[in-house]
Order: C-alpha cells, then sequence, then structure tokens
C-alpha cells in the first residue's frame, strides 16, 4: 500500500483562557490560517521558540544593529538570506510563501530551528520586536503570549536540551542497524559553526558542504580570493575527514542579483550558468583544490543539477584543468541526481562519476510535479513510490558502477522515510549536523531487513 503524504496542516488554535493567559499590559492573538508544520525545531523539541518579531529589509543590511533577544523572522516569503543575514539570533521563522523544501527551510534545519509556511499575511503584520511564540508542530504563531504558554514553551525546550543530552552520549557507538548493516552517517554543513558541530556531533565525514550561501547577494561572480576567504574557515575543522563540497549552486529563491539582472522567466537550475562562464567555474575549482590542501580535508567535488554524462564530462575538463594549474591530484568527482531525466540517464552518469548524491528536494519536486516552494511539500513525500522507484533505480545504477549512493536532501533525516532511503539502496545519509544524533539513534534501532521489506512494499505500490 502507497504511503499517505504527510501535508502538517497547523492544528485550530483553542481561544486563550482570559484568566491564566492573558497579560493586562498587552493584547494577545494567535494566528494560523493554514500555517503548516516545516521544521520542529532540534531533535526532540515540539518545535516551539520564543522571540522578538524581526521583518528583514531588503537587500539584506549587514550592518544594521543587534536586535536583543532571539529572533523570529517574519515575512511574506523568507529567503535563506533572510535568516543568515538577521542583525541577532534567529530562534524561528514564519513565512506566507514557501515550503519545507525549499531553501530557506534547508537553513533553518542547519540553524536548528523552527520554521512555518503557508501563514495569511494578517498573521504577519506584527510590530518589529513586539514578542512572539511560534510552534512549528501546529503551525501557530501566537503574538505576546500570555505566562502560561511562555513557560510551557520554556518547559518544552528544556525537555529537548535533556533529550539531546541523552543521545550525545550514543555518539561513539557505531552507526549499525541492530542486524548489523552500516550506515555511513555524514553531515551538511554551509559554515564555519556548522562545520564545527559536525565534529562534535561526531559525524564520519561531510556529504555536503554548500559553498553559494555567502554570495546570495553577490555582484559579480566570487573570485578564487574571495572563495578561499568563505571556504578555508569552513574546511578547516574538518581536517583529516572526508568531505565533499558542492560547486555553486544558484537557483529561483538563492540567486544572486547579478544573475537576476535581465533574466526572463525562472532561473530553473544554475549549472548552465556556470559551464556557460568557464572561467568563473574554473575560479572556484581551483580555490576549492586550494582550501583543501591549506586545510588537509580528504576532497571530494559534487556537481549539483546534473542534467546528462555530457554536462558531467564538460564539468571534468575544467577540473582537470584546474588540478593542472593548482598542481595537486585530481579529486573524486560526482553528480548530484535530482532530475527526472538524470534518473532516466544515471547509468551512463554513474559510468563518468565517482560517486551519486540524492538531491531529494528536488527531485520529489520535480516527479510529483510540485513546487519546491510549496507548503504541501515535504520530505516525507519522498516515500511516495513515484521518488522511491527512482532512488532505487539510482541505487542499482550506483551498485553496477561500484560507487556509493549518498542522500543529501532533508528526507535523510525524516524518521519516516530514512528507512526506505536504507532499503532501496542508499549507501550514506548526510544531515544537517542539528538532527545527526537523532539520526544516528534511528539508525542503530532500525532493523535492515524491515527496512528492505518496508521499501519493497512502496515499490510494489
Amino acid at each position: 500500500m502507497a504511503p499517505a503524504a504527510y501535508a502538517g496542516a497547523a492544528a485550530p488554535v483553542p481561544a486563550p483562557d482570559k484568566e491564566s493567559r492573558a497579560r493586562p499590559d498587552r493584547p494577545q492573538r494567535a494566528m494560523t490560517g493554514g500555517g503548516r508544520e516545516v521544521f520542529a525545531g532540534q531533535p526532540g523539541a515540539p518545535g516551539v521558540a520564543l522571540g522578538r518579531a524581526h521583518h528583514p529589509v531588503r537587500p539584506p543590511d549587514p550592518d544594521a544593529a543587534e536586535l536583543p533577544g532571539p529572533l523570529i523572522v517574519m515575512a511574506t516569503e523568507v529567503t535563506a538570506d533572510d535568516l543568515l543575514m538577521a542583525p541577532g539570533d534567529v530562534a524561528g521563522a514564519a513565512s506566507a510563501v514557501g515550503g519545507a523544501t525549499g531553501h530557506a527551510a534547508t537553513v533553518a534545519r542547519a540553524l536548528g530551528v523552527p520554521m512555518v509556511f503557508g501563514l495569511p499575511a494578517e498573521a504577519l503584520d506584527v510590530p518589529e520586536g513586539a514578542e512572539v511564540l511560534l510552534d512549528g508542530a501546529t503551525g501557530r504563531l501566537t503574538v505576546a503570549p500570555g505566562m502560561l504558554d511562555r513557560a510551557e514553551a520554556r518547559d518544552a525546550i528544556q525537555r529537548a536540551r535533556l533529550r539531546r543530552g541523552v543521545l550525545a552520549e550514543a555518539r561513539t557507538l557505531p552507526t549499525v542497524t541492530v542486524d548489523g548493516h552500516p550506515v555511513d552517517l555524514l553531515a551538511n554543513v554551509g559554515s564555519a559553526a556548522d562545520a564545527g558541530a559536525a565534529v562534535v556531533t561526531a559525524a564520519e565525514g561531510v556529504g555536503l558542504v554548500r559553498t553559494e550561501l555567502p554570495f546570495l547577494s553577490a555582484a559579480r561572480w566570487p573570485s578564487v580570493a574571495e572563495h578561499l576567504a568563505n571556504l578555508v574557515p569552513v574546511l578547516r575543522p574538518l581536517a583529516g575527514l572526508p568531505v565533499t563540497v558542492r560547486t555553486l549552486d544558484f537557483a529561483d529563491d538563492k540567486l544572486p542579483p547579478f544573475l537576476a539582472t535581465g533574466l526572463a522567466g525562472r532561473l530553473g537550475r544554475g549549472l548552465p550558468l556556470m559551464l556557460a562562464a568557464p572561467a568563473a567555474f574554473s575560479d572556484q575549482f581551483e580555490a576549492i583544490l586550494r582550501a583543501a590542501d591549506e586545510t588537509d580535508i580528504r576532497l571530494s567535488l559534487m556537481i549539483p543539477m546534473v542534467a546528462d554524462v555530457s554536462e558531467l564530462r564538460a564539468c571534468r575538463k575544467v577540473l582537470d584543468a584546474a588540478a593542472a594549474t593548482v598542481g595537486v591530484p585530481v579529486p573524486p568527482l560526482g553528480a548530484m541526481i535530482e532530475l527526472p531525466e538524470a534518473v532516466e540517464g544515471v547509468e551512463e552518469i554513474a559510468a563518468e562519476a565517482d560517486f551519486l548524491s540524492l538531491g531529494t528536494n528536488d527531485l520529489t519536486a520535480a516527479l510529483l510535479g510540485v513546487d519546491r516552494r510549496d507548503p504541501a511539500l515535504t520530505p516525507r513525500r519522498t516515500g511516495d513510490p513515484v521518488v522511491l522507484g527512482a532512488i532505487a533505480h539510482v541505487c542499482a545504477a550506483g551498485r553496477a558502477a561500484d560507487i556509493p549512493v549518498t542522500v543529501c536532501g532533508d528526507a535523510a533525516a525524516d524518521p519516516w522515510v530514512a528507512p526506505l532511503l536504507i532499503g532501496a539502496g542508499c549507501t550514506a545519509l548526510s544531515v544537517t549536523p542539528a538532527v545527526l544524533d537523532e539520526v544516528r539513534a534511528l539508525i542503530r534501532g532500525l532493523d535492515f531487513a524491515d527496512a528492505l521489506h518496508r521499501a519493497d512494499r512502496v515499490l510494489d505500490a
């Protein structure tokens, strides 16, 4: 039987008890209006966050004064840049537009904070600096919460902290299923803080280093020096570990101004633009190679949004030339499988690649015909038989070519979908460090034979 799609619709908001919850000095209002769970914060938490409402300016002001207390970032469409450039610590985010597999949600997961999409515009009409309570599990946004609401939220945050402490005690244990099947557990990182967290949480390596995040406001292609300045601090904590660095992955919801100017319609994917700018592409390859040499990581390079084998071959030519310029060996080169056409031609791609990585966010959206920013598109939709069938096909191509297949999408951390991915043949899961302990516990409690059976049942559907 096919798995049910997970919509995560917000629960109704009960009317507050006037005597126990209302605050006499400030009005209280709660808004849902179709808000959907996107990410429920750190492992074990119900996804609550207390903070001050912050409405980002566009473009972000890097010199803005830091606001007091944690922030709940609010906008019609919260972007990755809004979260990364916020003038203070981000505790959560609320947006009218977007979805669980969008790039802003990916950044929220990396930050370990709850994020809610699908809220009506009036719910976001909150004064700057107002105190708000965000519940990622129900989609509820409460303005000026009462004392009881605040106490319950703080209790939930404390319970989550205690659970994370328990999970952390198992970090030194091997990541194998109860019947002895090993699963490599890697981390997705985009900053030096992420890299440090990956080391602390005992990741076996890094399956994805995002390189585009520092350049979302760029006015031109980054230079070698600019790449190095941003990449070396990320790689330095990872010395000695296997690290896969992804080349620039610009897209419609993470598009720098110099690419947006004059663009007719949607970008779709950034790889053709990279191949059309070989000097810029070569600069990034050169910077990655120099940064890897300086930081002593075990480098692999990954190309996002590969459509067919000819694109991967073109990338390899640029990489070979850059390696010759730097004077270092050519590192392994892999392809992200995120497009239906890449799935169709995966045997040829696998024959050319040194490894494959599944970008389940984009692949799921494309196969199901759903916009990646649609709130209805959650990581759990990767368990759809159509999507899982494509994943199993990719894994079979990887086995035939004797190369590993990693999952870097958000589905790798979903407790319902992760066993299906393992059962379908994925050899490694790469997740944000914020949930790495939780996923390790999931794998160690999983029976591989049962994972195979679960995947077979979905595929038979």
